[in-house]
């Protein structure tokens, strides 16, 4: 009979004054059968360790650091917790996020303020070399006065055939398509998709079983519905809807988004008034409605993930110092998961 299996949690977060960061290193917290976390380690990092990548099977987390220039990797152990072994660079400034490529050779990470995309080889044993591939974005700056002063890639995400890498730009109003060569992990682009101006594309999500991506526009409050041509990689906008109520004039900053696993929904995190918009999609097109905007119960939702389960949303508050988990059916309330100062990224581990 197998072991029953334990899930961790680890949580980056904002640590330095110019992101008005109240947190410290990596948290590591244990997940309970009845969903409870309870909190396991607080691992050393460097400055703002905003964006974690698991690997499960070579036991290593890599993050990234708001800000900075590097990539770091941990350890993992069989209790789940992390060391910290190295940093590399990224070849640019502020990188924020990091995928790696389907057959495991390439970790692929975008550097929002300097415009340019990497990779770098991984090893047998998780390590990471130096870069290896480096790719500077093109377009012109969009409308907003100060977010969009050049390229500012803020996502990186694989199609589900592994072929094409899909990057949205912030700062040009464009969603890339990308390659990765497999032997010398040099990028390329393949195909573009022009997004309306100031719309800033931000992060994306796919559905599961359609081709179909979803694409927050940050600066303008947008959920940006797209077929996609697994063929070519191309994106086709089809529909733009506000993440926001109708009639409202204020500030917009959306930010974290994911798809239900039954592909029905489409949650949104809002920074501007702390809630989470929920979208349905229609089975046939694809196209979404808006059919609530729940509050993120803490200030500045700026990142949501599905549970580990796949049941339920978690809402990382970055200004409220919370984790919120949200059931996706039935009416249970959310529930508070995690008091943690300045969430901003949240991954899991089985062990």
């Amino acid at each position: 009979m197998n072991a029953p299996t334990t899930t961790l949690a680890y949580v980056g977060c904002y640590t330095t004054p110019k992101r008005n960061g109240r947190g410290k290193g990596i948290n590591v917290y244990r997940i309970s059968a009845a969903g409870e976390w309870t909190h396991e380690q607080l691992a050393n990092a460097p400055d703002n360790p905003s964006f974690l990548y698991m690997d499960a099977v070579r036991g290593k987390l890599y993050a990234v650091h708001g800000d900075g220039d590097v990539i770091s990797t941990y350890a993992v152990d069989g209790a789940g917790h992390i060391a910290h072994l190295n940093d590399r660079s990224t070849q640019g400034t502020n990188p924020v996020h990091l995928t790696p490529t389907p057959d495991g050779r390439w970790m692929v990470v975008p550097n929002y303020a300097s415009g340019n995309v990497v990779s770098l080889p991984i090893g047998a044993d998780g390590a990471l070399g130096e870069v290896a591939g480096n790719l500077a974005l093109p377009g012109e700056r969009g409308p907003h006065p100060t977010q969009q002063k050049g390229s500012h890639p803020h996502m990186t995400r694989y199609d589900p055939s592994g072929r094409w890498l899909l990057v949205p730009d912030k700062g040009v109003d464009r969603v890339f398509t990308l390659a990765v060569d497999a032997a010398s992990g040099a990028l390329s682009i393949v195909s573009t998709m022009v997004a309306r101006p100031g719309a800033g594309p931000r992060h994306l999500a796919l559905h599961p079983s359609q081709p179909w991506v979803y694409v927050v526009g940050e600066l303008d409050a947008t959920l940006i519905f797209c077929r996609f041509d697994p063929n070519t990689g191309a994106l086709d906008a089809q529909q733009v809807a506000s993440c926001m109520p109708e009639g409202y004039d204020g500030e917009k900053s959306s930010a974290g988004i994911a798809v239900a696993p039954d592909g029905k929904r489409v949650y949104v995190s809002n920074r501007a008034d702390d809630t989470v918009a929920v979208f349905a999609i229609d089975a046939a097109s694809g196209r979404v409605t808006l059919e609530a905007r729940r509050p993120s119960i803490g200030a500045k939702p700026r990142f949501v993930t599905l549970g580990a389960a796949g049941q339920s949303l978690l809402v990382a508050n970055e200004g409220g110092d919370n984790v919120y988990e949200f059931p996706l059916a039935g009416s249970a309330a959310p529930v508070l998961r995690a008091q943690i100062a300045s969430p901003v990224c949240i991954v899991f581990k089985e062990i």
